[in-house]
């Protein structure tokens, strides 16, 4: 049985183990949330005291799915983290949502240490996690993707392999999570019209689903009504600053963008 690690089993992580575990690897697992590990150990899955115990055991690869650029290299370089065991040619799969230029910053590093790295972002929402069918963009060298390509088959149905350099999967999921976040305002913005005229949210999204304006948020809406700050809400939030961080840099001119990500700034505001 293949041994894979995986760091961080928030709400996305959790499932993303356990279809891991089901398709017959066997899931070597850390997170600080010691009742998470005890919890998945249920379904086979090995928890860790630490990230080095993870690598020290591992056949060729570990992912990490955390929140964030200090949680990623808190994983990667931290005291016990990765590139602390003596496991070199170990390739750190990177599936958190970051950016391009701090995807490019953390290959340098991983790869002065002796490791490798594969960007490989995801979507699909908390239901793809669960049911394994998230849609995965994954960049880097292609030795190391095509190693990688059964481990993204038991964890999503659409693997999109996007080339060499590290960064394009990151962009691929900045580009995606523009077009989510438009589509939520634009249905906000719809029931709420809708709604001055006394139509019914229930009756407007049922239109929408079978007219021209249908999207993935239209058919989730009930879904995507439940996010919340220091939640999804908050992590669509920091992908949309990071589209116009990253337009800047490259003269991209995404004026829709920059209005989204206004209307979800106001919007943080109240708790609902």
């Amino acid at each position: 049985m293949k041994r894979i690690g995986f760091v961080g089993l928030g709400n996305m992580g959790t499932g993303m183990a356990i279809n891991l575990q089901k398709a017959g690897y066997q899931v070597l697992a850390y997170d600080l949330n010691k009742d998470k590990i005890k919890e998945l150990e249920n379904e086979g899955i090995v928890g860790c005291d630490s990230i080095k115990e993870v690598v020290d055991q591992v056949d060729d690869a570990i992912i990490t799915m955390v929140r964030n650029r200090e949680q990623t290299e808190s994983v990667i370089f931290g005291e016990d983290g990765v590139t602390s065991a003596n496991k070199k040619g170990i390739t750190v799969v990177v599936m958190s949502t970051l950016n391009p230029t701090i995807m490019s910053e953390l290959e340098k590093d991983v790869l002065d240490a002796g490791f490798n790295i594969i960007d490989a972002p995801v979507s699909g929402s908390l239901s793809g996690a669960d049911n394994g069918s998230l849609a995965i963009f994954a960049s880097g060298k292609n030795e190391f993707r095509k190693t990688l390509h059964p481990y993204f088959e038991a964890m999503g149905k659409h693997i999109f392999d996007l080339g060499e350099e590290i960064g394009a999967g990151q962009a691929a999921k900045l580009a995606n999570n523009l077009l989510l976040g438009i589509n939520m305002v634009g249905i906000s913005e719809a029931v709420k019209f809708g709604d001055s005229y006394g139509l019914e949210e229930s009756d407007i999204l049922k239109i929408v689903e079978v007219s021209t304006g249908n999207s993935w948020a239209a058919n989730n809406w009930g879904e995507i009504k439940e996010y919340k700050n220091n939640g999804t809400l908050d992590a669509i939030y920091k992908d949309l600053t990071s589209v116009i961080s990253e337009s800047t840099k490259r003269k991209t001119f995404v004026p829709v963008s920059g209005l989204v990500l206004n209307v979800l700034h106001n919007s943080m505001e109240n708790e609902n």
